[in-house]
């Protein structure tokens, strides 16, 4: 019996146009040399090259090289659903030079006692937010299955395989939501990256995947994959066709936000040059068109507002029920 459930992302309101949100007026603004002082400026990313966030990230590492004249690297460090990248991060100097990515839901695995997470988020400050993710079901194409109701139908002894980030990360909070509103239990085969999950898809190592646009868009144009729905709250353009979830009366939303993270010993100048050149970013409609490529939507935040959009999740996450999972 189909039923409703608290949506994963009910904080999704607060991520309005690329012009929303605003700095702190009594912060400086001054940055000394910074990033003149850099060698390179370094994004860590933690899942693999190809994947629906390291695509994201190269685009906005594009953006900040173009504005502020120093070259922008993405360096990949995947491991333990973004924890090791992490862990790089905040070992490096705390000049700005070194940055990280920030992913909502899948940087809250440190709120469970198993997870190999050894952050809080008192850890990081954010120069903010700048791309929304839809997340889309999707089987492979040579599959039987055409629709959600023949996938559940599918279930062998009332149970499905499907990939994930991370044991309990964003992939993970969709399919228990989703094991939740069918009871159909599910079991997860975890890798790292967007690359990773297609491929246990394509080679029918599982029988679903729940994954980023941005990651799975291609796939499903070759016709290597078949989506079969997407977690939005309103369908996405680049698959007009594909129905939400909560249109099937599968009522589950979910999406992925991106953001630029750094210790949080980074100097508040420094940070708050970043954010100011973020905003301008999205502000830009060439890069939003640019990220809409790679299936994110161009989304500004703060960094006080991504900080306050993270509280508010990991008190949804915690909330989950993660039991009919494994």
């Amino acid at each position: 019996m189909k039923k409703r459930i608290l949506a994963c992302l009910a904080i999704l309101p607060l991520l309005a146009s690329c012009t929303s949100g605003s700095s702190d007026p009594n912060t400086s603004t001054s940055a000394g040399d910074y990033p003149n002082d850099c060698r390179s400026i370094e994004i860590i990313v933690g899942f693999s090259a190809g994947g629906a966030t390291d695509l994201a990230f190269r685009v906005l590492a594009d953006e900040l090289k173009e504005r502020l004249g120093k070259d922008v690297q993405v360096i990949n460090a995947p491991g333990g659903g973004g924890v090791t990248s992490i862990n790089r991060m905040l070992a490096a100097k705390a000049d700005g030079c070194t940055l990280g990515h920030s992913s909502i839901p899948s940087h809250l695995s440190y709120l469970f006692p198993e997870s190999e997470a050894n952050y809080a988020p008192e850890d990081f400050s954010f120069a903010g937010a700048f791309g929304l993710g839809p997340q889309v079901l999707v089987v492979a194409a040579d599959s039987p299955v055409q629709s959600v109701d023949e996938l559940l139908a599918s279930a062998q002894n009332g149970r499905l395989i499907a990939v994930a980030d991370s044991p309990k990360g964003g992939d993970a909070i969709i399919n228990a939501q989703f094991a939740s509103v069918t009871g159909v239990g599910i079991q997860q085969v975890v890798v790292d990256g967007s690359a990773e999950k297609v491929t246990a898809v394509l080679s029918r190592q599982v029988d679903f995947s729940n994954g980023a646009l941005g990651g799975i868009i291609a796939s499903v144009q070759s016709g290597q994959l078949r989506a079969l729905a997407v977690w939005s709250e309103e369908r996405v353009p680049e698959l007009p066709d594909v129905p939400t979830a909560q249109e099937l009366g599968y009522d589950v939303v979910a999406s992925t936000i991106q953001a630029l993270s750094m210790s949080k010993d980074v100097p508040e100048p420094v940070r708050q040059k970043l954010e100011d050149t973020l905003r301008d970013i999205c502000a830009d409609s060439g890069f939003a068109a640019q990220l809409l490529n790679v299936g994110y939507q161009s989304s500004f935040l703060s960094g006080s507002e991504y900080r306050s959009t993270w509280a508010d999740m990991a008190v949804t996450v915690q909330n989950i029920d993660f039991d009919s999972l494994n």
